[in-house]
């Protein structure tokens, strides 16, 4: 990540049930968007896209 860009970011819980959420980072350049349990464990990418 670069110091120099700001980036914004969520955290969102799963409304379907199960034990995973959501998380999504993005800045004008990507977006990207992955799925992960408690505390971080277990991540998995959903979706990276450049512009």
């Amino acid at each position: 990540m670069n110091e120099a860009k700001t980036y914004l970011g969520n955290q969102l819980e799963c409304e379907y049930g199960g034990d995973r959420c959501f998380g999504v980072v993005a800045d004008m350049d990507f977006i990207l968007i992955c799925t992960y349990e408690e505390d971080g464990k277990n991540p998995e990418l959903v979706l990276y896209k450049k512009r």
